[in-house]
């Protein structure tokens, strides 16, 4: 089958997990306890990043918070850990498009910002490794999101071309690193816990039959 894709490579995040709610709400607390609440606009810039990265840009908005920046990223992931937690199944429909998906020849892979605590429960957990050829945390590589870092890798372990890699996500952090990576992308809106991704080639609420078909034809 000539496919249009080799691969698709999926955030975890707010895409395979309905997370981002979760980590929302613990980061409000978190934070707030910390002396230094977020609005929702700082939470929005914060998505689709690294906890190290996230970590650095609280840092900067909040420069008299007097913790270490490896400190607090140790207790970001813990945090998020606890939100990831709280996630007791696959966003509705996402398992049978990547059945089909791979079915049809192409490979998948997650590409995530998330750090590799975070992979490691969600890999156990949802059983990533009946439904994925890898899994590329931000560990892997030198710069998360909106670097195009982690996608090049993943397309590259699956032995994909940039070119035809279609990017599944749901940050605009997401978006702008599958952007950089030459790859097309669809954002995904079912699972947002902020407004929506700009810039995707297709935005879509629901992993169902019609869009399957939209996509991927």
């Amino acid at each position: 089958m000539d496919n249009q894709f080799q691969a698709v490579l999926f955030d975890m995040d707010g895409v395979l997990v309905n997370s981002e709610p979760h980590y929302w709400a613990e980061e409000r607390v978190f934070y707030r306890e910390l002396g230094v609440p977020l609005s929702d606009a700082q939470l929005q810039a914060m998505m689709g990043g690294s906890p190290t990265a996230n970590t650095r840009k609280v840092l900067d908005w909040f420069p008299d918070l007097k913790i270490e920046h490896d400190e607090l990223t140790r207790m970001h992931e813990q945090m998020l850990l606890r939100g990831l937690k709280q996630v007791d199944s696959l966003v509705d429909g996402v398992a049978d498009w990547i059945e089909r998906i791979r079915a049809s020849g192409m490979k998948t892979a997650v590409a995530s910002s998330s750090p590799l605590l975070l992979l490691d429960y969600a890999r156990e957990r949802f059983e990533f490794s009946r439904l994925f050829d890898t899994v590329v945390c931000s560990r892997d590589v030198a710069h998360a999101k909106p670097a195009p870092d982690i996608f090049l890798e993943a397309a590259r372990r699956v032995g994909a071309e940039p070119t035809r890699c279609l990017v599944i996500e749901d940050s605009q952090n997401g978006v702008n690193a599958a952007r950089a990576a030459s790859m097309k992308v669809a954002a995904f809106t079912g699972a947002l816990a902020g407004s929506p991704a700009e810039g995707a080639d297709w935005t879509f609420p629901r992993f169902d039959e019609g869009w399957y078909r939209r996509i991927f034809g």
